[in-house]
């Protein structure tokens, strides 16, 4: 008793301490975000770094704020170290060095990364259907010296494939899609590669997907997807609709998957045996 009762005047004095702390840091350090993942010293080198190359460093990997696709928003969470914190920590815990991964949506490649740092470069293969999206990704890949199999291509289930499709490469690089999306600036005829084989000739085991609504007619339309053991996806129910969104993955469990995580009906992890 005696012992418990004289340690808690002294936590009261070290929060005091750590709240006076925190303020000397605010009043000194103004432009400090202290709601981000990453350190003040982070944060510092960060501010420096910009000054020196443009480049900003997140997930330990470095990003060129001066391409002309990268928005204000990417700008600052990257800044923070929170672009894609939630999809990169799924990643982290669902795939293992072991897996063989295909991975489709790269954006500016923060996960790709993330993923051939895992896996490692003969194991991974991601496929990007907007042509500016995958040029971002590769000066972002270059830059780390990350040599990433990246195919300009959209995948494709069912009988129908055509051999190209009409994609549009939206203002926001987050937003371009098969979709009709608002922002959408101009669009390209892309190559279609079917899914499943896509994924046996990789001997896929895990399928990382965020694709703006893609997913829906992707696995709809797909067979038992063997080889697959996990499905790590961006559902977009605010796109596509709850009812459309929940069908999916009904769908999805039908061949065997279960939900094994689901953040919000927008993060979702599917394992099978």
């Amino acid at each position: 008793m005696t012992n418990q009762s004289n340690n808690k005047p002294q936590e009261s004095r070290l929060q005091r301490r750590l709240w006076r702390l925190k303020n000397s840091i605010n009043k000194r350090l103004p432009w400090v975000d202290h709601n981000a993942r990453v350190s003040v010293f982070e944060q510092l080198q960060n501010k420096v770094r910009i000054r020196q190359t443009g480049c900003v460093r997140c997930h330990g990997n470095l990003f060129d704020l001066q391409h002309p696709r990268m928005t204000d928003e990417f700008k600052a969470s990257l800044m923070k170290g929170t672009y894609e914190c939630r999809e990169i920590d799924m990643r982290d815990h669902y795939v293992s060095e072991n897996d063989r991964v295909v991975e489709l949506g790269v954006c500016i490649g923060a996960t790709s990364m993330f993923l051939y740092d895992r896996v490692g470069k003969d194991n991974l293969v991601v496929f990007e259907a907007d042509p500016r999206n995958l040029e971002m990704a590769l000066h972002n890949f270059k830059l780390n010296d990350k040599h990433i199999n990246c195919v300009n291509a959209i995948l494709w289930s069912g009988g129908d494939r055509p051999e190209t499709v009409s994609f549009g490469s939206n203002e926001n690089p987050a937003s371009s899609s098969l979709l009709e999306r608002k922002g959408s600036e101009v669009s390209f005829d892309v190559e279609t590669k079917d899914l499943e084989t896509a994924l046996q000739d990789h001997h896929a085991t895990v399928l990382v997907l965020d694709i703006e609504g893609g997913e829906i007619d992707l696995f709809n339309k797909a067979g038992d997807l063997p080889g697959l053991r996990t499905i790590i996806m961006e559902a977009h129910e605010r796109i596509v609709g709850k009812d459309v969104n929940e069908d999916m993955l009904e769908r999805l469990k039908a061949r065997g998957f279960q939900i094994a995580e689901n953040r919000l009906n927008k993060y979702v992890v599917l394992t099978r045996p």
